[in-house]
């Protein structure tokens, strides 16, 4: 139970930090499309909208690359300052897993207490004890099973955050706000 709150709590911070990626994208083309209005910044406008595009797209692969230590960091190639915290945080989240010690001991004590349980009620439940044990050890390792499938938010797995499409409403939501401000 306790390793699924974790497991949630890293794949809702990711959700929440790309959903404030989608956010300083947008402002940050608003306040970019006022500044720049005019034909004589059309090239800049166009520029901006390459790099605003290309960081998403650029942090969601560095995301769901394996953790190695010479591993390239595609988002500082199109860094702007607004978004370094946020590659950092989802950064922290990618390289920061849940300890070993404490998914194995959740296991041994799933394990465990599947194993004893059934010795507590077979007197006054008889075979009915076999059902009601299965069905907690499938509850329980089920909440395992799940705190594992979602512990890691960046990827390309079913439970993994939508990144490309994340991505691609940033990059929807720049160029018709750039495209705009011409």
């Amino acid at each position: 139970m306790f390793r699924t709150n974790t497991a949630y709590d890293r794949w809702s911070e990711g959700r929440r930090l790309w959903g404030q990626l989608v956010n300083v994208s947008r402002g940050l083309s608003q306040q970019l499309g006022a500044q720049l209005a005019g034909a004589e910044h059309e090239a800049l406008r166009i520029r901006y909208i390459e790099l605003l595009t290309a960081f998403p797209v650029r942090l969601a692969a560095h995301l769901c690359q394996p953790v190695t230590a010479d591993a390239c960091h595609l988002p500082n190639e199109t860094l702007l300052q607004a978004f370094d915290d946020l590659a950092g945080a989802c950064e922290r989240i990618r390289k920061t897993p849940i300890p070993f010690s404490y998914s194995v001991y959740i296991k041994q004590f799933v394990m465990l207490y599947a194993f004893i349980m059934p010795f507590g009620p077979v007197r006054e439940f008889g075979y009915g004890t076999v059902i009601a044990s299965m069905f907690t050890l499938f509850a329980t390792m089920g909440l395992e099973l799940l705190a594992t499938a979602i512990e890691v938010p960046f990827g390309t797995d079913v439970n993994d955050l939508p990144l490309d499409q994340i991505a691609a409403t940033i990059a929807r939501d720049v160029r018709a706000i750039l495209t705009l401000g011409a």
